[in-house]
């Protein structure tokens, strides 16, 4: 391992936003990797160790944001924290909250996706098309994935500001779903 430069040390410490004996928040900038992965070296589990500020162990990640997604991240700061914060995720205690422009407006103003997501050109693949939900158990590599959506506000038919919330986990589903009812998250990269 390398060790982190002293911008990155810098500006993941500003992107703190809350701190407490047991986690922290951070606000996550869009082009940051959650964890590493292909050609991925720079990425927040190896910047969390500039997180420890007065404790000795490395804040842990207990759940993940896409690289391209900004928003809030927790991080637990002990092994307590983190088994309570994971579980937590897990069983849906936690409700996740994402809010995006799309293009168009979507109707229903509120709805639930259900389509499955599967590995768009098979192995190797980075993105996924979705299909019916019927068609997920018999699709080799499929997932199932949910995801609620509802418009808050509309800019016409040109544009809107919905809120997202995944009831699955998939990566990256809420692009994915959203692209597939013609609404794209604005600067959604692959999917718009």
């Amino acid at each position: 391992d390398r060790p982190i430069s002293d911008a990155d040390a810098k500006m993941i410490q500003r992107a703190v936003i809350y701190k407490d004996d047991h986690l922290l928040a951070l606000n996550k900038p869009p082009g940051l990797a959650t964890q590493g992965g292909t050609k991925q070296t720079r990425h927040l589990a190896v910047l969390a160790e500039a997180l420890k500020f007065e404790r000795s162990d490395t804040p842990r990640l207990v759940h993940r944001l896409d690289k391209d997604t900004s928003g809030l991240i927790l991080l637990a700061r002990s092994g307590p924290a983190a088994t309570a914060l994971s579980k937590a995720f897990q069983s849906r205690e936690t409700l996740k909250t994402y809010w995006a422009a799309v293009a168009g407006a979507p109707k229903p103003r509120r709805a639930t996706v259900r389509f499955g997501l599967v590995k768009l050109g098979g192995k190797g693949a980075e993105k996924m098309r979705c299909i019916h939900p019927d068609e997920v158990a018999a699709t080799d590599g499929a997932k199932r994935a949910t995801t609620d959506y509802s418009v808050i506000e509309a800019a016409a038919q040109r544009a809107a500001w919905v809120a997202l919330r995944p009831i699955t986990g998939r990566t990256p589903q809420l692009r994915a779903h959203m692209a597939e009812l013609g609404h794209p998250i604005v600067g959604g990269g692959k999917y718009g």
